[in-house]
């Protein structure tokens, strides 16, 4: 099911979660499933990339099927909607790239020109869950949910 919402992926149930970015000029972004990096100690400051690439744990997992299962992870190019459905509890790691299009004017042919590029490196763990509800509370009328960050506080009777 569903919950919890963000953090983990349900055993054996497809879940999809946006890979949220933003760009405030406006410009153009589009999303790629990338290797994910190797953090073992062996890094070299002398050239990108910095890491290797990780070692898979195959047959199983691979690039092509990050998570297992019977349907590969992927990735929307175009609105970053990732959906994934591991076989087994564990703890996977994957990469997503971000790419930065600016559009050029009519005059320079009107094409995209890359900008820039963000790479991120995540790790998501995968769960049996029991349940696709959250919790709920008897008298909601006494809280309120701020996220002043990327975090969710509730506070009882809370004013503005």
């Amino acid at each position: 099911g569903p919950y919890p919402p963000d953090a983990y992926f349900c055993v054996s149930t497809p879940k999809e979660f946006k890979f949220d970015v933003t760009d405030d000029d406006g410009d153009s972004l589009f999303y790629s499933l990338t290797e994910p990096m190797d953090d073992n100690g062996s890094g070299s400051l002398t050239g990108y990339p910095y890491y290797s690439a990780l070692a898979w744990q195959g047959p199983t997992y691979s690039f092509a099927n990050i998570v297992g299962g019977g349907t590969p992870m992927s990735i929307n190019a175009n609105t970053g909607v990732i959906t994934a459905a591991p076989s087994v509890v564990g703890f996977f790691t994957f990469a997503v790239t971000v790419e930065e299009f600016r559009d050029t004017t009519i005059a320079q042919n009107g094409t995209k020109v890359k900008i820039g590029e963000t790479r991120r490196d995540v790790q998501y763990q995968s769960l049996n869950c029991s349940g696709g509800n959250p919790p709920t509370f008897l008298n909601s009328s006494l809280f309120k949910v701020k996220p002043p960050s990327n975090n969710i506080i509730l506070r009882a009777n809370e004013t503005k």
